[in-house]
């Protein structure tokens, strides 16, 4: 950057170098979606970041995301910004414009979760410190930006579920940008950890400006790479069969449990889930290819790949989905991956949603999960005619306030 960094001159926009990105996948591009609306609010444009296992971060400045992909890997790039301007908010800029242009003053801004801790905070951030709730706000892995700007502004924001009223837009932004006199197209905002905005999280006035994406079921567009993915995986697997797309989300299955307590008691749960799912699938197991889009196995959520109590329950809801065979799903594995030439996690979750929501039937398991919400209106978004929509362990799908799903496949469906 210091190399292909041009003069800065009052004409330049004011940049948001999203740093890191809390959470995975959707929730993590819900994030950005209104990191975007807030941009617009203060002038400011984003820098798109990188993807790496569904995270969102900047590739130059963490070492392990060396081998990171690009966002147009997991997302259209055009849609996307046509969408978050429609909703008003600002189009992502790309990294070669940003080196070209940035700001060396810098503002740092670390947002992170303090919920339900007593006594509850009286106000939410503080200025100027090295250390955010025991992190360090500049921690040596950023050795990048302390080289390239000069930081004039370190700020720590926590996000208290316990506060008691939410900011207003106008103290929010001059937190961050007036109280010193700086001006958003003066400086460059690096954003450490980005929790988005809503209740829990940062809680601003009016929180219309910021409304979730999921929230209005608006779809992610899926890029040019994981549709011709997806093509392809047609094409060799399903080819003219009919099939039913299966989202399993365990972590909100076993977390909604009505069996409350103990690990014991929630796989418990889970796999009674399963035997319900199985139950489900009989109905068409001679008919259907059955697909299975799931956060368990080896391209699953980090947090379960590496859960070893999780394999017996993974290995039994593979045997319930697929009658008994685990080669079935083992060989559908391998062929995620060859089609994408990755095994990058969320670029094949990407796929998996995709794939699912074309399906012509679609199960969802996993209460309260993002990715199952955004699953179900990616699903209606593309079928025009009745819907197909079968809830196990999960919430009913409304569509206009009308339920459309059910708890088994609708024979209709069954005997077209």
């Amino acid at each position: 950057p210091t190399e292909a960094h041009t003069a800065y001159n009052k004409e330049s926009k004011g940049y948001i170098l999203p740093y890191s990105i809390y959470e995975e996948q959707t929730n993590g591009a819900n994030n950005l979606w209104q990191l975007q609306l807030w941009a617009k609010q203060v002038g400011m444009h984003v820098v798109e970041p990188f993807a790496k296992d569904s995270i969102f971060a900047m590739n130059m400045i963490i070492p392990n995301f060396s081998q990171a992909l690009q966002f147009g890997d997991y997302y259209d790039k055009e849609e996307w910004n046509r969408k978050v301007m429609k909703a008003g908010g600002n189009p992502l800029v790309k990294w070669e414009e940003f080196i070209g242009n940035y700001p060396r003053d810098a503002i740092i801004l670390h947002t992170l979760k303090r919920a339900n801790v007593n006594p509850p905070l009286t106000i939410a951030y503080d200025e100027n410190v090295t250390v955010c709730n025991n992190r360090q706000i500049v921690p040596d892995d950023m050795l990048w930006i302390k080289e390239n700007f000069n930081v004039v502004k370190k700020i720590c924001y926590l996000c208290d579920s316990n506060l008691p009223h939410a900011l207003s837009l106008e103290k929010f932004n001059s937190i961050i940008f007036y109280d010193n006199g700086l001006k958003p197209n003066q400086v460059t905002l690096i954003v450490v950890n980005w929790l988005g905005m809503r209740k829990t999280r940062i809680h601003l006035n009016p929180r219309t400006l910021f409304a979730s994406a999921l929230e209005q079921r608006i779809v992610f567009p899926p890029s040019k790479r994981v549709m011709a993915a997806y093509k392809a995986y047609l094409q060799y697997y399903i080819r003219d069969h009919k099939y039913v797309g299966i989202v399993f989300r365990t972590h909100h299955v076993m977390q909604f449990s009505p069996l409350k307590g103990s690990f014991a008691n929630q796989s418990k749960y889970l796999l009674q889930c399963s035997k319900n799912l199985s139950k489900v699938l009989d109905e068409v197991r001679r008919k259907w290819k059955i697909f299975l889009a799931y956060d368990m196995g080896i391209f699953g959520s980090e947090k379960y790949t590496r859960n070893k109590q999780l394999i017996p329950l993974q290995k039994q809801i593979f045997l319930d989905v697929f009658n008994g065979s685990l080669q079935e799903h083992e060989r559908e594995e391998d062929l995620r991956s060859a089609v994408n030439g990755t095994t990058d996690r969320g670029l094949i979750a990407q796929l998996e949603k995709v794939i699912a929501t074309n399906a012509d039937c679609i199960i969802l398991l996993g209460k309260g999960s993002t990715f199952v919400r955004s699953s179900s209106s990616m699903y209606i978004s593309q079928h025009s005619g009745d819907k197909c929509i079968v809830s196990v362990c999960s919430e009913k799908v409304y569509d206009h306030h009308k339920i459309i799903s059910s708890d088994s496949i609708p024979s209709k469906f069954i005997n077209d």
